[in-house]
C-alpha cells in the first residue's frame, strides 16, 4: 500500500478506502487482526486465533495508520515485547521476521541490536532478515553477505524453507507450539526477495 502511494499508482480515495479496512481489524488494545471475526465466519471459520491481534500483523499496518491509531499500535507492540528484546510471530517459524518488523516501526535499541547481534539462522529467510537488520544497525554484515552469496542458485533465486506457520483458527497467540502446521515457501519468493533485499541494503555505494 505504501508502495502504491509512493508511487502514484493509486488515488486517494482508493488508498482512504483501504485505510478504512485496516482499520476494522484494530482490537482495542491497539493490536490488529489478520482477519475481522465477520470475515472468519464468511469464510466457515470458527475460533479466535486468526481474529486476534498479531504482532508481525500490527508492526506492518502500523506503518500506514497516523495519529491515534498508530499511537495505539505502537503501544500494542511495546506490550508484547518478549525478555530477550524479541517479538512473538504468530504467522512465521521464527520471530525474527516480527521482531525486524517490530524493530522498523518502534525504533531500535540496545537489547534490540544486542538480539540480532546474537541470533542465529536455520534458512535463508532468516539469515536474509538477520542481515536486513544489522545493516539498518549500521552493524557488520560482510560475514553473512559472504554467506547468502554463496548459497545462491544457478538460476538467480536462493532456496526456500518451511517458515510459514499455519495454527489452527482456534489457537491463539501465545498458544502455538511446535505442534503446528509449517508451510515450505515452494515459489522461493520470501527467501528470494529477502535475500535480494539485504544484499541491496548493504550494496557498498
Amino acid at each position: 500500500l505504501l508502495f502504491l502511494k509512493q508511487s502514484g499508482l493509486i488515488d486517494e480515495e482508493k488508498y482512504s478506502h483501504t485505510i478504512k479496512f485496516l482499520k476494522l481489524h484494530q482490537h482495542e488494545n491497539g493490536g490488529i487482526s489478520t482477519y475481522t471475526q465477520e470475515n472468519l465466519q464468511a469464510m466457515g471459520y470458527r475460533g479466535e486465533g486468526w481474529s486476534m491481534p498479531h504482532v508481525c500483523v500490527t508492526a506492518l499496518v502500523a506503518e500506514v495508520f497516523e495519529g491515534d491509531e498508530k499511537e495505539k499500535a505502537l503501544h500494542f507492540l511495546q506490550s508484547q515485547r518478549q525478555s530477550d528484546g524479541s517479538f512473538p510471530a504468530y504467522w512465521w517459524a521464527s520471530d525474527v521476521y516480527a521482531t525486524y518488523q517490530a524493530m522498523k516501526i518502534l525504533g531500535a535499541d540496545s537489547q534490540m541490536r544486542e538480539y540480532f547481534k546474537r541470533i542465529g539462522y536455520e534458512n535463508i529467510f532468516d539469515l536474509s532478515i538477520k542481515i536486513q537488520a544489522l545493516a539498518s544497525l549500521g552493524l557488520d554484515t560482510e560475514t553473512l553477505v559472504n554467506e547468502l552469496l554463496k548459497k545462491q542458485q544457478e538460476d538467480g533465486g536462493w532456496s526456500s524453507s518451511p517458515i510459514l506457520k499455519i495454527p489452527r483458527p482456534e489457537i491463539k497467540p501465545g498458544e502455538v507450539t511446535t505442534n503446528v502446521e509449517v508451510a515450505n515457501d515452494k515459489n522461493r519468493l520470501f527467501s528470494t526477495v529477502n535475500a535480494l533485499l539485504a544484499l541491496q541494503m548493504t550494496k557498498k555505494k
